[in-house]
């Protein structure tokens, strides 16, 4: 219990009564990431289940996606952010990691936050009424899963810091419990389409990997969190493509 209350805790503003700092605790709470996604999904589609019957298509995308923001404490979109900054700064690997580690944010991490978070509001608003829900269920979920793969698939790419503690002893229970949560939540909850959206969430978590790896040579909390928020657009890709189709 107290593992799935630090996973609670780091990943969400909610209060917690208790927060065990313990460096096992800290370490061992990435296995309960995807039911702290799935929480987030139930606030996030019964949010939608409510907004979508009193307000237009683009008010219920922007209220949804700045609710995203705000139950998280916006902490994956810094994340996003500085990996922005460091990875598009054209510097070496070390300089990098220090442009990431800056607390200010800039001109290339404004870009990334500004077409991420317009990108997931047309998309929201671009769909029908009656998806929203499974959507807003299911985003959340493939982000928290993106992050244990990025965690269980790289290693840590600085000597030390708090993010150590999240990439070191991951085993491949936590991959396979990510994936398995991811695949079996989205085709219960969707069908065919969450299916689609789980795979293409998959795939995208390894080849950001990849990408990672080659910039850094291992990932950071950083990259973990830019992975939760691009691998959050996949869902609503999904049923994009669906709608797109049934057309």
């Amino acid at each position: 219990m107290k593992k799935f209350l630090a996973a609670f805790s780091f990943l969400t503003v909610f209060p917690v009564p208790e927060s065990d700092t313990r460096d096992e605790t800290i370490s061992g709470s990435v296995f309960y990431f995807p039911l702290v996604g799935l929480f987030l999904g139930a606030v996030y589609g019964g949010l939608a289940v409510g907004v979508v019957r009193l307000l237009p298509p683009w008010p219920t995308a922007i209220l949804l996606v700045s609710a995203m923001a705000w139950f998280t404490g916006a902490l994956h979109l810094d994340g996003l952010a500085d990996t922005a900054d460091g990875f598009f700064s054209s510097r070496p690997r070390d300089r990098m990691l220090q442009i990431m580690r800056d607390s200010h944010i800039g001109s290339m991490g404004v870009v990334a936050l500004v077409l991420l978070l317009l990108f997931k509001a047309a998309c929201i608003a671009s769909l029908p009424p009656a998806w929203l829900p499974r959507v807003a269920l299911l985003v959340p979920i493939a982000g928290r899963c993106a992050m244990v793969i990025h965690l269980s698939l790289l290693k840590y790419a600085r000597d030390e810091g708090l993010g150590k503690l999240y990439f070191d002893d991951r085993t491949r229970v936590e991959l396979s419990w990510a994936i398995l949560f991811l695949v079996l939540v989205s085709a219960l909850a969707a069908g065919r389409v969450g299916l689609i959206g789980a795979l293409g969430t998959l795939l995208f978590s390894v080849i950001w990997c990849f990408y990672v790896r080659h910039k850094l040579g291992g990932g950071t909390g950083d990259t973990a969190g830019a992975a939760s928020e691009l691998a959050e657009c996949l869902p609503a890709l999904a049923f994009l493509l669906a709608q797109g189709n049934a057309a």
